[in-house]
């Protein structure tokens, strides 16, 4: 029994009418890729050993992308179930500390700002290898990384999202970033797989109690969790694995990267695009671009999506991507060489991917002059990309202890 006040979250009352963003899945399932469903189970380390597989997307193949990952430090967490809201404590409602030296004259944010907090689902939810879920670029950096720390599944958010959801709402929060893992959907990757069962009802559940508690929604499609399978091809093919050597490689340049990814985002937004007001389609690609079609495999995918949220489902919420916050700045403006070395520098990290998505234009000079294998845009496809980004999208951070 607590012994202090608590302060719970409260209930929102019905709205008279609900806000939302496009026609429910029951209307859309028609404009949906064609899938099947199934269901697997968990995956222990130290388990029955995989020696033959009959089934290409069956519950032996599964367990063999988790025996070719072999991650190390490997342990079950302590929940298996989702665990129901309860009292919290005053004591742990609190807001972040603060910003000790920061600017005092710029705290006013401009209207359509959405404040809120973000998390993503390779770093918070832990049960890894539960209810379906196959290894990601984060579970394999464990044991491939230098230095890559081997307690990657510290959080089991899987099993205490109304838990945590519970806490926002008690705090004010109004929007929820988060990511769903590509790994959870489609295990396997293949356009031709089964979708997971388990892994959309569980996002369909998150997304409910978000609503429920008075919290809107943004999802990420992929967030730094390519799986694993998308390097295999072959599921049972481990030998392929060792092409995928750190989790900064989000295959985006793989020749099946566009075609599976898009028809795992179209899957996840029909089912959710009448609840949800803003997608985000990639979080920071810089960071796990590794080459020149790595970029093109980004802005393609990223513009499909875009125009099947709203050309096809006739979405009226906000598609966009998150490209990062660092921004080059001269050391001395006065300085032409620093000045050029920030532009350069901004034309790598920013810039190949905005002039496409957000003006219809070439990649920057500069990029073109160094990456000499860059993937050439034709006048069609830089009209199709522009635009894609809808309205700029700012994300908060804030951090909740618990």
């Amino acid at each position: 029994m607590y012994t202090q006040a608590v302060q719970t979250a409260t209930p929102v009352a019905p709205l008279a009418s609900t806000p939302t963003y496009a026609a429910p899945y029951s209307s859309l399932s028609s404009l949906a890729p064609k899938v099947s469903t199934t269901t697997y189970g968990n995956w222990q380390s130290g388990g029955p050993q995989v020696t033959s597989v009959s089934e290409p997307y069956g519950d032996a193949a599964w367990t063999s992308i988790w025996q070719a990952a072999n991650p190390v430090n490997f342990t079950r967490g302590i929940y298996s179930t989702t665990v129901a809201p309860y009292p919290i404590p005053t004591a742990e409602l609190f807001p972040p500390d603060p910003l000790y030296f920061a600017p005092t004259d710029c705290r006013q944010f401009p209207e359509g700002f959405m404040f809120g907090v973000s998390g993503s689902a390779g770093q918070i939810e832990g049960a890894i290898a539960d209810e379906g879920k196959s290894p990601t670029g984060l579970d394999l950096a464990a044991s491939q990384v230098p230095g890559f720390s081997d307690n990657y599944a510290a959080d089991e958010n899987y099993y205490l999202y109304k838990v945590d959801i519970e806490r926002l709402a008690a705090m004010g929060v109004k929007y929820y970033s988060f990511s769903i893992s590509w790994a959870r959907i489609f295990p396997f990757v293949d356009v031709g797989s089964p979708l997971n069962e388990a892994g959309l009802k569980h996002y369909d559940d998150l997304i409910n109690f978000c609503l429920e508690k008075g919290i809107q929604p943004a999802v990420t499609l992929l967030h730094a969790d390519t799986p694993l399978a998308l390097f295999q091809g072959n599921a049972t093919d481990a030998a392929t694995r060792s092409e995928f050597n750190t989790y900064t490689n989000g295959g985006f340049y793989r020749d099946n990267f566009i075609e599976t990814f898009v028809h795992y985002g179209k899957v996840v937004m029909a089912h959710f695009a009448d609840r949800v007001p803003v997608w985000v389609t990639f979080n920071e690609p810089y960071y796990a671009t590794t080459n020149a079609k790595a970029v093109y495999g980004v802005i393609r995918s990223h513009a499909e999506l875009y125009h099947y949220y709203h050309d096809v489902l006739n979405g009226t919420g906000s598609v966009t991507y998150k490209s990062g916050g660092p921004i080059g700045i001269p050391l001395d403006p006065t300085n032409a060489t620093h000045v050029d070395a920030s532009c350069r520098y901004n034309d790598f990290y920013t810039g190949v991917y905005a002039n496409p998505i957000y003006l219809g234009q070439d990649y920057p000079e500069t990029y073109k002059e160094t990456v000499k294998d860059y993937v050439p845009l034709n006048q069609s496809e830089l009209d199709y990309f522009k635009g894609t980004a809808g309205k700029c999208l700012g994300v908060a951070f804030v951090l909740v202890k618990g």
